[in-house]
């Protein structure tokens, strides 16, 4: 999508075109991968169509002249019914109270709890080009999260909450 078209539903409408399609084909999910550090997409797939993150993918870079790996989360989305009780657009969550809510996972703080938050940066593709090595310090810190709730606990992700907190 051009850039002076980005953040006008329009990949929203693309999907529901998807979906409906896909109805009239009788079929019933869909399955597909995006960059987990990229909050647009998140906001898109799981903020506002009720997709859900149910796997972890690493990439394990295997071509040597690449620094950053292009890990993955497997997304889910059943077109016939919300299976898992969301409609993330539709009930849009407070920041400020959900953090107050919920503890924030980090890869040295991985609580036990039945819902969790991962913080993700705001624009991972402007990061990569200003710092890389932060950008490679965010993918080793949510890998090691994503892996350990994904992969190893069974949780999803369900939600996508967005906005800034002046620390």
């Amino acid at each position: 999508v051009k850039p002076e078209l980005r953040n006008n539903i329009y990949g929203h409408k693309l999907l529901m075109k998807f979906k409906e399609i896909a109805l009239s084909r009788n079929l019933k999910r869909t399955y597909g991968v995006f960059e987990p550090l990229e909050a647009n997409l998140a906001r898109l797939y799981i903020g506002m169509n009720s997709f859900v993150g149910i796997q972890y993918i690493i990439d394990e870079l295997p071509n040597p002249n690449v620094t950053l790996s292009s890990d993955k989360i497997l997304i889910k989305w059943d077109f016939i019914s919300d299976s898992y009780g969301i409609n993330n657009y539709n009930n849009k969550l407070d920041l400020i109270d959900t953090l107050g809510r919920y503890p924030v996972a980090t890869k040295d703080y991985m609580p036990d709890n039945e819902k969790i938050l991962v913080e993700i940066p705001d624009n991972f593709n402007l990061l990569k080009t200003e710092n890389i090595e932060k950008a490679i310090g965010w993918r080793k810190q949510t890998r090691k999260i994503f892996t350990h709730y994904l992969n190893n606990k069974n949780y999803i992700i369900a939600s996508c909450l967005t906005g800034r907190i002046n620390k």
